[in-house]
């Protein structure tokens, strides 16, 4: 898979600095999962929020996360 390649490339520093550029909405479930290993049922009763929504985050801040990391690359 291409992104797992790229990820290979992008220092976990570096990565974390973009994802700290995202708004609070985005950037807490990605945070959540990816540093805190919370799985999204998890994420989901933690902030008291239906499990779509938490989906929709986590879709909605890679969305917003790729372009970033490929300005890395």
């Amino acid at each position: 898979m291409p992104e797992d390649e790229l990820l290979h490339k992008i220092s976990a520093e570096q990565m974390a600095e973009k994802v700290m550029t995202l708004p609070d909405i985005y950037r807490n479930p990605i945070y959540l999962y990816y540093y805190q290993d919370l799985t999204l049922l998890e994420i989901a009763k933690k902030s008291n929020l239906p499990m779509s929504t938490v989906k929709t985050r986590m879709r909605r801040a890679k969305e917003r996360l790729r372009p970033k990391m490929l300005s890395l690359a």
